[in-house]
C-alpha cells in the first residue's frame, strides 16, 4: 500500500501511530525530499522510528535518501551541505537501529539516478517516468532483499 502524503510527509509522530496501527509487511520511508528541505527530518526521524519500532519491533523498514534534483547542477552550497548531511545521517540512523535488533536498512537514491540523469524530471524536482522507473527497480531490488 502506497501512502504517498503528496509532499506532506515530515515525519510527524502521528503519523508514526498511524503507520503503526496498519498491518504492515515492510515500511519504506522516502520522506527526504520533503522533512530533509528544510532539516525537520534530521528533528524527527529518531522519535518518528522509536513510536513505529515501538508497535511494531519485526516489521522491516527501508530508509531511502533522495535522489538527485535540478537543483543539484547549481552546486549551491547550502543544498550540498543538506544532501551530504542526509545521505549520511540516514546511513548512520539505520546502523544505529540495527544494531538495536531492528531490521532496518538504507538506499542511496544519489546511486538510483545518477547526476548525468538528474534532468529526467518534469519540473527539476519530481521524477519523470524514466526517474521513477530506475527508482522502482532500486525499491524493489532492496525489498526482494528485505522479505
Amino acid at each position: 500500500m502506497n501512502f504517498g502524503f503528496s509532499g506532506s510527509a515530515m515525519m510527524e509522530p502521528e503519523t508514526a501511530t498511524i503507520l503503526s496501527q496498519r498491518n504492515l509487511d515492510l515500511l519504506l520511508i522516502d520522506a527526504e525530499p520533503n522533512a530533509g528541505m528544510d532539516w525537520k527530518l534530521k528533528e524527527r526521524l529518531e522519535p518518528f522510528l522509536d513510536i513505529y519500532f515501538e508497535k511494531c519491533p519485526k516489521t522491516p523498514v527501508i530508509l531511502a535518501s533522495r535522489t538527485y534534483l535540478g537543483m543539484d547542477f547549481y552546486e549551491q552550497e547550502d543544498v550540498i551541505e543538506r544532501r551530504e548531511f542526509y545521505r549520511g545521517f540516514l546511513k548512520k540512523e539505520c546502523e544505529k537501529y540495527a544494531e538495536k535488533g531492528y531490521r532496518i536498512s538504507f538506499i542511496d537514491g544519489l546511486k538510483i539516478v545518477p547526476i548525468d540523469k538528474a534532468e529526467f524530471s518534469i519540473d527539476g524536482l519530481h521524477p519523470d517516468s524514466y526517474a521513477l522507473a530506475l527508482i522502482a527497480e532500486a525499491y524493489i531490488k532492496k525489498i526482494k532483499e528485505f522479505l
